[in-house]
């Protein structure tokens, strides 16, 4: 991205939705900041029901993960323009959660993929009380991160990771899809 610059008015309106560019913008000068490979993977930590709007008090009152996961694609405009989900239900009855990201900063981009896939195994942990609820597997369309990092993916999601996907993904269970 060519301009970095940050309004000061973006930061200190708490009321103003922004754009996805201007999101953008904020999660890159974040990176940089932090010199962080994992920025946006330990970010998704910190998601709670309220971080996606009316969407995270509308699943928790779902009656299942599955129902909850059918009303993602519905409703998560309501969140913003980060990406768009997509669900693949696979002939041995595991059900793919895909994640489109719509940035194009190339920094930027692994980082949001990564917070929103952590962000959904640790809301889907919530609710259904599980914190051993794994997915089967998880896809990530970027490279393989090195060392610590690799340690921190694999301390989040505590299952088989594959990197340099052809998309990201959970690869989720019927069984776990049922609690």
């Amino acid at each position: 991205m060519a301009d970095n610059h940050i309004s000061p008015d973006i930061l200190n309106n708490n009321v103003k939705r922004i754009t996805g560019e201007e999101f953008q913008k904020i999660i890159r000068y974040l990176i940089e900041k932090t010199d962080d490979p994992c920025f946006g993977l330990k970010s998704s930590r910190y998601v709670q029901a309220g971080s996606y709007s009316v969407l995270g008090y509308m699943v928790m009152n779902c009656k299942s993960l599955r129902e909850a996961l059918e009303r993602t694609p519905q409703y998560e405009r309501l969140v913003g323009d980060m990406g768009v989900s997509e669900i693949k239900h696979q002939e041995n009855g595991d059900t793919e959660m895909r994640w489109i990201c719509n940035y194009d900063d190339a920094v930027v981009r692994p980082h949001m993929i990564a917070n929103v896939l952590g962000s959904w195994i640790n809301f889907a942990r919530f609710l259904v009380d599980k914190p051993d609820g794994n997915p089967k597997q998880i896809w990530f369309e970027f490279d393989r991160p090195d060392g610590h990092a690799m340690l921190q993916f694999q301390s989040m999601f505590k299952c088989p990771i594959r990197f340099n996907a052809p998309y990201s993904c959970l690869i989720i269970d019927d069984y776990l899809l049922g609690l």
